[in-house]
């Protein structure tokens, strides 16, 4: 485990974000902006705003480790009909190079690690600087890339109500030096030895299974696909087993993607930890 210092940012200061457009989308107003990171550059994001004055629950969405901030936006604009104001960043290693924090090459795997913790915390300032926003109901969803490193947030970032995590490791490290992926096996194949063995010990700190268990009293719903081609159930049950309470798993007969039911599930578990009532019917049918 990481040094608690490694992840102090100046909470104080009044995040700046730039509005690079916007559009309407029904009752929502889609916003694509920019917000400063903690740790340098800037973060491309959509800010998905309800209709009306508030007050609104907020949520903050982190895509998995092949797509990007759109693999949650239509979930969000759906969302948004029930009261959520939503932030969908993009991970550091997506962003243009102009928009990047200046990291050093030898500790890249940590540093990157410690961003995106960095950037999901800043956004909880920015859905606060959010008119009609309610502090005490934001919520954070995250997939794989972003359930991981949410179980991290989890751990230090003590403004956010509840989580869930969708199908992430609790040891990268560990999954890293044994798994049969070729997506994995490859990286390993091409990496020589010594160069895989320091990448191993850089990212083996931000392992969530570090800081998972300091998530009380915020709440966690973790869902696993059966037929996951990266999780294994094993994998999934440490995950589960190593947080701390509340919790509740689900699992779902589905790849890694997850399914329809998944994102019913996590609307109805918002909802209910969020305090917005029972989910409607009409945005359960657009879930499903």
């Amino acid at each position: 485990m990481l040094d608690p210092t490694f992840f102090v940012y100046d909470n104080e200061s009044t995040p700046d974000i730039q509005l690079v457009s916007q559009r309407r989308r029904g009752n929502v107003t889609v916003k694509d902006i920019l917000y400063t990171s903690p740790q340098g550059g800037y973060v491309p994001a959509y800010l998905l705003v309800p209709f009306g004055d508030g007050p609104f629950a907020g949520l903050i969405f982190v895509h998995w480790g092949q797509g990007d901030r759109t693999e949650f936006l239509e979930e969000a604009i759906t969302l948004a009909e029930i009261g959520i104001l939503s932030l969908c960043i993009d991970a550091p290693f997506l962003r243009p190079a102009k928009l990047r924090a200046p990291i050093a090459s030898k500790t890249a795997a940590r540093d990157l690690g410690l961003q995106i913790v960095a950037d999901v915390r800043r956004g909880v300032d920015v859905l606060m600087a959010q008119p009609g926003l309610d502090s005490q109901r934001i919520g954070f969803v995250g997939h794989s890339y972003g359930a991981t490193n949410g179980g991290i947030v989890a751990g230090i970032e003590k403004r956010i109500k509840t989580y869930v995590l969708m199908a992430g490791y609790a040891a990268t490290s560990q999954v890293y030096r044994v798994s049969t992926h070729p997506m994995i096996a490859e990286q390993r194949k091409k990496t020589p030895p010594a160069g895989w063995e320091r990448y191993l010990d850089l990212i083996e700190p931000l392992d969530a299974i570090y800081y998972i268990g300091n998530t009380a009293p915020a709440s966690l719903l973790f869902q696993f696909a059966h037929q996951d081609e990266f999780v294994t159930e094993e994998q999934a049950q440490l995950f589960f087993e190593t947080a701390s309470k509340p919790k509740q798993l689900r699992w779902y007969d589905s790849s890694h993607e997850l399914n329809a039911q998944a994102r019913i599930d996590r609307a109805t578990w918002l909802c209910q930890e969020l305090n917005l009532g029972p989910l409607p019917a009409s945005v359960q049918a657009k879930l499903s």
